[in-house]
């Protein structure tokens, strides 16, 4: 099995929203590999970097916690991929996104699966709806910055369509890194 992985966010020498991080890292460890202790990510942390990426690999043990600069990502194309794959953990091996990505010739992808939308490849996604950002009920991979965005209350889950990213007034992207992104719907090939 794939060992899994979690990217954080440092500001400051700081780990940002460690607690959507951990809670992911302790159901994932359980589920996956039988790891009952909660151990903190934040404690595995001492940034060289004021402000970079922190990727901590894991399995049944901590196999790597690594350090990157932080590189802003800009997408101006985006593209509808139809999917059957689920990833319902954040896996280290992501081939199938990556040829997914690599096919479609873009920025960046947007998946459906059996027609509902999904996410990116990289990140969750909310559609701006008469003034109301909503997101996907069912993502591939629950991100912890949707997570944190649905705890405060600034998206709402929904049943989504890809008609209704059609209709939509803008749309928005999330993660740990980029935190949140928004675009025009006229930047996705449908």
């Amino acid at each position: 099995m794939s060992p899994c992985f979690e990217t954080l966010l440092i500001r400051e020498h700081k780990p940002l929203h460690v607690s959507f991080h951990n809670a992911r890292f302790w159901a994932t460890s359980k589920a996956l590999f039988g790891v009952e202790t909660r151990r903190d990510l934040g404690a595995l942390i001492d940034a060289p970097l004021p402000v970079c990426r922190c990727k901590i690999t894991y399995a049944n043990t901590i196999l790597s916690v690594t350090y990157a600069p932080l590189v802003p990502r800009e997408f101006r194309s985006f593209k509808v991929v139809e999917t059957s794959q689920i990833y319902p953990y954040k896996y280290v091996e992501r081939g199938w996104i990556d040829a997914a990505k690599e096919a479609a010739k873009t920025d960046e992808i947007i998946f459906t699966c059996k027609g509902q939308l999904t996410d990116t490849s990289i990140a969750n996604i909310a559609l701006l709806k008469q003034g109301v950002w909503l997101t996907p009920k069912r993502p591939l991979l629950e991100g912890t910055a949707r997570a944190r965005w649905l705890q405060e209350g600034k998206i709402r889950e929904a049943t989504l369509h890809c008609e209704d990213l059609k209709n939509a007034e803008k749309f928005a992207i999330m993660n740990a890194l980029l935190e949140w992104q928004e675009h025009d719907i006229d930047a996705i090939a449908f």
